[in-house]
């Protein structure tokens, strides 16, 4: 349930299953959210479109998601959360634009208390 008031997320994973898992789980909590698979598409997607958060993979097909924190931090000053599989926090992550950091597979009640937290941040 989106409504105009919502806060709009980018989520970047170019595993589709946890893709569409994520944002059907943060659709769900009334948060408009754009989905991208490759850095490429959420560059295309930030740019049409304001976002309050990104909740990013580290490892994407077309590069880094810490590159992508880096640019969409410069450009538009937004936040992130990472998503990785190998659940640690770098001092890299950090002075990127990450503020938080998950663990996949991803906990939906986690994942909706971090992504709370930042938005009302």
């Amino acid at each position: 349930m989106n409504n105009a008031s919502a806060k709009s997320l980018l989520v970047v994973d170019d595993d589709l299953i946890t893709l569409e898992m994520m944002g059907l789980f943060l659709g769900d909590a009334s948060y408009f959210v754009h989905s991208a698979p490759s850095i490429e598409k959420a560059l295309e997607i930030a740019a049409k479109n304001s976002i309050d958060l990104v909740i990013s993979d580290l490892g994407l097909p077309d590069g880094s998601g810490l590159d992508l924190m880096r640019t969409l931090r410069d450009l538009y000053q937004v936040k992130g959360i990472a998503v990785t599989g190998y659940g640690e926090e770098s001092s890299q992550a950090r002075d990127a634009g990450f503020v938080d950091f998950l663990t996949k597979p991803v906990d939906v009640e986690q994942l909706l208390s971090v992504v709370r937290n930042q938005v009302n941040n």
